[in-house]
Order: structure tokens, then C-alpha cells, then sequence
């Protein structure tokens, strides 16, 4: 049977994610279609940042590293602009909110500038506070810190120390990966400040593209069971979706 497009390439990167690296010829031999496909396909998963195009197949990405924040914003552009619509439905004005930063987060924060008023922020996104900052009627707090220019945020002991002081109603974050053992972060820096937030907050939402499922990356942020909500552009499915239903978070997703 002919595979779907969609279906095609999740099995791909499910054989090169199981045999770190695989070829062109390999690939369309198992899938049953031309080279020319595969490549195509290589070409649109490299471009997303879920494999690495090597010459002649592609690689695993590998766990400690991923693209910069000025290369993600280009990738899952529709995915990330559909889960900032669906998170920014949670909101109302006056609320307290710490937004983590992230390709994502930033959509999300485009949306609820517009959408809502009276909003505090506590951010550690140079991003994110100047997209909220927008709208004049919220009130942005950036941590101080040491700054990340390939990530566009500060981090380090003076942010953890900063956030200490203060609670607020929701923590709404991204990260570079889940699986069935929780989420996960390439870059430590942002995995710390990710859970101070957390720590300070009522309620934890995580926004992920599918991209994303099923990718243990360096460093764990937190198990599923520290999330509340989990907004991404299409439902997990498999071990994935069956951890999260056992842990009660609830799962949110466009309504096609």
C-alpha cells in the first residue's frame, strides 16, 4: 500500500533515529519508492530540524544539539502558529503568566498581546518582552541575566535567583523534545530557568510541534506529571499519548 507523505516521513525518521544514519538506496528499498521521493523527503525533514542530511542519506540529530533560535523560526512555522491560537484560548486578561523562551513561545506570545489586556509577564525572552510590551496596558518583567544570543534569552543564577520572588498563575514553556519519560532540553540554561518557572507557577503548559514527539534530547526538564495542559498541532499517539492520559494532562489540539 502507498504510503501517505505524512506517514512516509515518520517512518523515516523512525529507521535513521533507530540506526543513527541511513542512505538514500536503503530507505527507498524499505518504503517501496524512488530515490528521488526519499531525497525530497530528506530534504523537507533536514529543513524541520528532525534529521541531519548527510551526503548520500541523512543522520539522527544528536541529542546535545539542535538548530540556532534564528534557524528554528523557519521551521513548523504552520504548526507553531496553530498551537499559539489554541494556547492563547486558555488566557483572560489580568492574569500572571511566566513564558519561557523558544520559537514557540514566541508565537504564542504574538497572539496574546492582541488578544488580551492587563497581562503581567515575567520573561527571560528578549523576544517574548518585546512582543508583549506591545500592547501598553501589560506589565513585562525581564529577569536579569546572563544573555544567549543564539537563543535570545538570558539564564544562569541571577534569573533563578530573580524568579524566586515571584509566583503567578500559569508557566507556559517549549522545549526541544518529549517522550514517555517527560520533557526535554537541549540547552541547560534554559532547562534550569524552565523549572524555576514551573516551581513559581499554579499551572504548566507545554507547547511542542509533533515534530517533537518521541525525541529524548539532553537534558530532562520535568516528567509528564509536573504538566497540566499540552497544546501541540496534533495529537500524540502510542506510548506517548498513553503516558500522558496515565498522568491526567490534558491533551489540546486544533479542531480540524
Amino acid at each position: 500500500m502507498k504510503l501517505k507523505k505524512a506517514e512516509r516521513q515518520k517512518r523515516i525518521v523512525t529507521a535513521i533515529t533507530a540506526n543513527a544514519a541511513l542512505g538514500v538506496s536503503e530507505l527507498a528499498a524499505d518504503l517501496g519508492v524512488s530515490k528521488q521521493t526519499v531525497r525530497r523527503d530528506l530534504d523537507e525533514l533536514s529543513v524541520n530540524g528532525e534529521v541531519n542530511r548527510t551526503y548520500g542519506g541523512a543522520a539522527a540529530r544528536p541529542a546535545g544539539l539542535e538548530p540556532s533560535f534564528m534557524e528554528r523560526r523557519h521551521m513548523s512555522v504552520a504548526e507553531r502558529a496553530q498551537i499559539a491560537e489554541v494556547a492563547s484560548e486558555l488566557f483572560g486578561d489580568g492574569e500572571t503568566i511566566m513564558i519561557g523562551p523558544g520559537v514557540t513561545t514566541h508565537h504564542f506570545a504574538q497572539v496574546l498581546a492582541t488578544r488580551y489586556n492587563r497581562l503581567q509577564v515575567f520573561t527571560n525572552s528578549l523576544g517574548v518582552a518585546t512582543i508583549m510590551a506591545n500592547n501598553s496596558s501589560n506589565r513585562v518583567v525581564l529577569t536579569p541575566g546572563e544573555y544567549d544570543p543564539a537563543e535570545g534569552c538570558v539564564c544562569g543564577a541571577e534569573t533563578l535567583a530573580f524568579l524566586e520572588k515571584f509566583r503567578a498563575d500559569t508557566a507556559v514553556f517549549s522545549a526541544s523534545g518529549v517522550d514517555e519519560d517527560g520533557v526535554y532540553e537541549v540547552h541547560s540554561g534554559t532547562a534550569w530557568v524552565d523549572r524555576a518557572m514551573l516551581q513559581r507557577s499554579n499551572r504548566h503548559i507545554l507547547l511542542l510541534p509533533h515534530t517533537k514527539f518521541d525525541e529524548p534530547r539532553l537534558e530532562l526538564i520535568c516528567p509528564l506529571s509536573a504538566l497540566d495542559i499540552f497544546v501541540a498541532d496534533q495529537r500524540p499517539e502510542g506510548g506517548l499519548l498513553d503516558a500522558l492520559n496515565s498522568q491526567d494532562v490534558e491533551i489540546k489540539t486544533p479542531v480540524l
